[in-house]
């Protein structure tokens, strides 16, 4: 220990020419050793595809998917091998199951299994009539653009006819590879960017959300119900119609509560929104008509306080019924 620091010491002091003596190597030049990305002479047109196994539970909330799938090259490059280089790059984490290698003809072939949890930004406007785009991405770490481009070999790849993801059907699938670039050299001056060739397959699944959707919003479509009845109550008896907007009020914040702790909160209006948003309206709106038909009641007003609380119930209901009727109707087109 003590040499060690007497080394380090000396070389901070610029009395050891390179720290590669502390490990008895010998000095090499830094311009050889960082030299990314590396280049081939000649660029490599990569024959590339991807099968699709597996999926496992779509998380929303961890925003991953679990999926198991084969990958494979083929290239007439004997020098070229990309179970070392290339990764699952939207991913948090993959695994490389098992590699085969060998020739098929004048081109050298490499297939690999990969076990991945996708990462996923998920799209629940129409939840829980629901579109989600899977993208499973590979790209060479260590080859740019310049060495290696991916070709899509969309005649062999595909998905597993025994796929199977419960509660959802699969819409279709793409490859496609595409350019990436990263506004970073990484530290290398030599390059002002690094781009990459990226190749993808794109799935899209559709999720049958009939019964979902009751078993979730069951809470406020039985807490508009109980402000309608509200309005069939006679304007005089403020306790009971009182009492049935209390109920309303606590289906409506439990309901919410549950499905806030089942999906993710994003930036745009959904299908939920338009449900509590519209289900809160009407809420208010009843238990203000309540009031102010009660105190008409008080004043002797009796057939106005009749007339508005009419009015006002069937507006709100025949508008209520509308609005989520429509909103749904486009969710399930989606």
């Amino acid at each position: 220990m003590i040499r060690f620091l007497s080394i380090m010491v000396i070389s901070l002091l610029g009395l050891v020419p390179s720290t590669s003596l502390i490990f008895g190597e010998e000095s090499k030049d830094l311009s050889q050793v960082f030299s990314l990305p590396p280049q081939k002479e000649v660029k490599q047109k990569v024959i590339s595809g991807i099968f699709l196994s597996t999926l496992g539970r779509f998380d929303p909330i961890k925003r991953i998917i679990n999926a198991s799938f084969y990958a494979w090259w083929r290239t007439t490059d004997p020098t070229y091998h990309p179970d070392k280089t290339v990764e699952v790059v939207n991913t948090p984490d993959f695994k490389k199951h098992w590699v085969q290698k060998g020739k098929v003809g004048s081109e050298y072939l490499t297939l690999a299994r990969f076990f991945a949890d996708i990462s996923v930004l998920p799209d629940i406007r129409h939840f829980p009539f629901d579109r989600q785009k899977i993208i499973i991405s590979l790209e060479d770490v260590l080859y740019d653009m310049n060495s290696v481009e991916f070709v899509p070999d969309i005649k062999n790849s595909g998905i597993s006819k025994d796929l199977k993801l419960g509660g959802w059907i699969v819409k279709g699938f793409d490859i496609t590879q595409t350019p990436y670039t990263y506004e970073s050299n990484f530290g290398n001056s030599n390059y002002e960017h690094n781009t990459s060739s990226r190749l993808s397959m794109i799935l899209e699944i559709k999720r049958l959300g009939f019964r979902i959707f009751f078993n979730s919003f069951t809470g406020f479509l039985l807490a508009a119900f109980l402000c309608m009845i509200t309005f069939c109550v006679d304007t005089s008896n403020l306790v009971a119609r009182s009492n049935i907007a209390l109920g309303a009020i606590f289906l409506t914040i439990g309901n919410k509560y549950i499905i806030d702790q089942t999906l993710p909160i994003v930036p745009v209006f959904t299908l939920i929104d338009a449900i509590q948003t519209s289900t809160f309206l009407i809420i208010t709106a009843a238990v203000s008509t309540n009031v102010l038909c009660y105190g008409l009641s008080l004043k002797g007003s009796k057939k106005l306080s009749f007339f508005l609380n009419r009015f006002v119930g069937i507006f709100l209901s025949l508008g209520y019924i509308t609005y989520l009727s429509y909103k749904i109707y486009l969710a399930i087109n989606s």
